[in-house]
């Protein structure tokens, strides 16, 4: 996925997300508005052990040690030019036919900032659901499970690399 397409589709904004995209890959949640973004998802990708999978950043394994087949941490979204998602075929260089390959931005040739801010709460969330539905599931308000509050903030600075 070009930097593009990360940025431009609506969808939730980490790695597992990208994957749910990706045919022959299963994951095991649904993360929807960032509601399960504080998570790592489990993932299955045409039959392969949970231990295949590995994490690089540029070609360089990052895969968490104590728990193999994990990532040793949670991204700044906005930090990744691209992702590549094998799930077959892969790489010589691949030590086994792990999922995700990470690449970050690289520097620009001037100076440059850039802030973000993403922000959502109760008040921006639609309700859909007939009052008949509502009272059938035994919800009267037909609101079910809310976001109270999500709210991501950031900046970047870059210069000459």
């Amino acid at each position: 996925m070009t930097l593009n397409e990360l940025q431009n589709i609506p969808s939730s904004r980490d790695p597992w997300v990208v994957m749910q995209t990706v045919p022959g890959i299963i994951v095991d949640r649904v993360n929807v508005g960032g509601a399960e973004s504080g998570q790592q998802s489990g993932y299955q990708a045409k039959g392969a052990l949970d231990d295949d999978n590995t994490w690089n950043m540029d070609g360089i394994p990052i895969t968490d040690m104590a728990a193999v087949g994990a990532t040793p941490t949670y991204y700044d979204f906005d930090m990744f030019q691209e992702m590549n998602v094998t799930t077959g075929g892969s790489d010589l260089t691949s030590a086994t036919g792990g999922v995700p390959e990470l690449h970050p931005a690289v520097g620009h040739q001037r100076l440059s900032r850039v802030g973000r801010v993403y922000f959502e709460n109760e008040a921006m969330q639609g309700n859909n659901m007939s009052e008949e539905l509502a009272l059938a599931l035994g919800s009267p308000t037909g609101e079910g499970n809310r976001m109270d509050q999500y709210a991501d903030f950031g900046f970047e600075l870059a210069g000459r690399s």
